[in-house]
């Protein structure tokens, strides 16, 4: 479960993220600055099996990954590979149409159904979602993305309909204003508002990357995102193209 927004900004955009887990799950790390094949990146790291959900690299392409609840997939032979070692095989994308050309010739027949959003400078954030069968692109998305194991479709609506009416009250969209959403408990606390409080599961953290002309910062705060905690915060600089 997670829910995800973002926000242009002339010189970038922010985005934000609430990774919603069931509290059998073993907690992730913070974010730290990491490298692949030459081209460095933050990322936090998964506590049970060590990929991630969400990542930025130093050209200012961030990947956020989503489950894909409402969709349905035949059992593999040998079992399933996580999606997040996906997303960490794709942190060095260089844009958005290099995240999707490796995506489809990956076979992803190990992996649950997900759903990918790639946000880059000057791009549309796209979206791929896996079925289990096929592929989906669409380049028309618009916040929020949302995932929900308990009513996928009850949780999108309800939260669309909190961000719109945001959007009605604010002269334009801000991060302060995405943060607020994603703190909130509108229409009430439980398993379906922004900030999931359930008997069997909660928001764990709250991540936000913003991406600027000249650098690139990823805030994460661990726990609930209605109490507020110390955030960690790494910095890299933008870099214009890929070196080497």
């Amino acid at each position: 479960m997670c829910t995800v927004t973002w926000v242009r900004r002339h010189d970038g955009y922010d985005l934000l993220c609430n990774r919603d887990e069931r509290l059998t799950r073993l907690p992730a790390t913070g974010p730290e600055t990491r490298e692949l094949r030459g081209l460095r990146y933050i990322s936090p790291l998964d506590g049970d099996y060590g990929g991630t959900w969400i990542t930025v690299n130093e050209l200012g392409v961030t990947l956020c990954l989503l489950n894909a609840y409402g969709s349905e997939s035949q059992e593999p032979l040998e079992g399933w590979t996580s999606r997040g070692l996906l997303l960490a095989d794709l942190a060095d994308s260089e844009d958005a149409q290099d995240t999707r050309r490796r995506i489809l010739d990956r076979d992803l027949s190990m992996f649950r159904p997900f759903v990918l959003l790639i946000a880059a400078p000057n791009w549309t954030p796209t979206q791929v979602r896996w079925t289990g069968r096929s592929l989906e692109m669409d380049g028309t998305v618009r916040p929020p993305i949302v995932s929900s194991g308990v009513d996928e479709r009850a949780a999108r609506d309800s939260r669309r309909e909190q961000l719109d009416a945001l959007l009605e009250t604010a002269r334009r969209p801000n991060l302060s204003m995405l943060e607020r959403f994603h703190r909130s408990h509108v229409p009430s606390r439980g398993q379906l508002s922004v900030c999931v409080h359930a008997d069997d599961a909660r928001t764990v953290s709250l991540s936000v990357v913003s991406v600027r002309e000249a650098m690139i910062a990823f805030r994460y705060e661990a726990g609930s995102p209605c109490v507020r905690s110390e955030p960690e915060e790494v910095a890299i600089a933008r870099i214009p193209y890929r070196l080497g």
